[in-house]
């Protein structure tokens, strides 16, 4: 059996967060593959822990990728703050003739992949495009190490998730898939505060969590708890509403954040202090300028840190995407003869300084892989954990199921992920999550 059918048969995803069916992305060909470790967010740990305790695994998922798409040629990407790990690294790859260690500056946001593509080769994906266009092939390391268990047969049913801020002993955890966040942050001693939130994700790209209950999906790569009053809750919590009126009455055109901006400095046609400029006309009559939002990779730097008046171009690229796409209106900036703005300069940001910008400094602690054993009675399983289709229930309620089982499958003719049990136990629930109680 190829590969390409033990991936999709493991229901491997992006675990980096996109979900992307991987089965469906390592299906192309491609001279050059990078392990993306660079672990974009600031605070989180996951990556870190992964390339640390499955090192050889990593190489191992690497090379099969390579194989598959027939890259001459693969990265592994670190950023070189992680000496220890740097060098374990480099002492594995020491026999391997095709593969190297990437070492970055500890910049924010090394792990885009438009921003990784250029660290590696020099070359830029166009305005639009993806990694693929410019014959590379970006694969987050937890999903690597994934490929390679899915080589041996075992399906994706746990992951590495950082669990950091007012907690009381932060950790990164290993839990199945479908553990609810209020297990996870109870094993770990409960909040400090009752008076705090839970972002999943990363502090800059990740979303708020309504419901504490909701579960640990292949993508959660982490849950930051924060007090309710801080500054980064605050500017997530406002309504898009808000921010297009503020937007529209404060903006100074001061451009802090287009000469921030990540895909500004790679060359692409994204000006963001342009777009709110336009907020004052119609759609139809600034396409040019609205359209932009197409280009936005959601990094935050413009709203997080660049701007003066702590407007959120995010928030409004957000908003216009949406409203574009339900317009039909498509993506008008397609160039491919893409340069970088000024070769010299780092993409991005220091990631310290944005640190303590956002005043998340004091919650930058180095955690340790938590002895503490996570095992939930109960599992939510989201059938939608990726980009495509939902999978469709192959269990019904009452079915005993054991862990590893398949319980989702991708329909037919469908972009789409399996999804299989994490736990064993008895299905109690099937509706667009599958609920299982051990």
């Amino acid at each position: 059996m190829s590969i390409v059918e033990l991936v999709k048969n493991a229901g491997v995803v992006g675990a980096g967060g996109a979900g992307f069916p991987t089965h469906v992305k390592i299906d192309a060909k491609a001279d050059i593959v990078i392990a993306n470790g660079a672990e974009c967010e600031p605070l989180l740990q996951s990556d870190q822990r992964a390339m640390d305790l499955y090192t050889d695994q990593l190489i191992a998922g690497l090379r099969l990728v390579m194989q598959q798409v027939g890259a001459e040629r693969g990265f592994i990407a670190v950023k070189e703050k992680h000496h220890v790990l740097v060098q374990k690294i480099r002492e594995s790859l020491a026999t391997e003739t095709s593969m190297e260690l990437l070492p970055l500056e500890n910049m924010y946001p090394a792990g885009d992949e438009h921003v990784l593509v250029n660290l590696a080769t020099g070359r830029v994906v166009p305005e639009g495009g993806i990694p693929l266009n410019v014959g590379v092939v970006v694969t987050n390391v937890a999903t690597l190490i994934n490929i390679y268990y899915a080589s041996q047969g075992q399906p994706v049913i746990e992951r590495l998730v950082t669990v950091i801020g007012e907690v009381a002993n932060p950790a990164v955890v290993r839990v199945p898939i479908g553990t609810p966040v209020s297990t996870i942050i109870s094993a770990l001693g409960g909040m400090k505060s009752d008076d705090c939130v839970v972002i999943s994700g990363g502090p800059m790209m990740g979303e708020m969590l309504a419901d504490l209950n909701s579960p640990i999906t292949k993508l959660t790569s982490g849950l930051i708890v924060l007090p309710r009053n801080h500054k980064v809750v605050t500017l997530k919590s406002q309504k898009p509403q808000n921010h297009f009126i503020k937007a529209r009455s404060t903006c100074c055109q001061c451009n802090y954040c287009t000469l921030m901006c990540p895909r500004y400095q790679l060359g692409h046609n994204l000006e963001p202090h342009k777009v709110m400029r336009a907020l004052g006309g119609a759609i139809d009559e600034r396409l040019e300028d609205f359209t932009q939002a197409y280009l936005c990779s959601e990094c935050g730097i413009c709203g997080f840190y660049a701007c003066v008046h702590e407007l959120m171009p995010i928030q409004i690229n957000r908003m216009l995407k949406q409203r574009l796409r339900q317009a039909q209106i498509p993506n008008l900036h397609q160039r491919t003869d893409v340069a970088k703005r000024n070769p010299v300069l780092p993409t991005g940001i220091p990631a310290d300084r944005l640190l303590r910008r956002i005043g998340l400094g004091a919650y930058d602690v180095k955690t340790p892989l938590d002895e503490v054993q996570v095992t939930p009675k109960e599992v939510i399983l989201p059938l939608r954990q990726h980009i495509g289709a939902p999978a469709e229930a192959r269990v019904q309620v009452g079915d005993r199921v054991a862990r590893g089982q398949l319980i989702g499958e991708i329909p037919a003719g469908s972009l789409g992920a399996r999804i299989h049990a994490s736990i064993s136990g008895e299905v109690v629930a099937v509706t667009d999550t599958v609920v299982i109680r051990a």
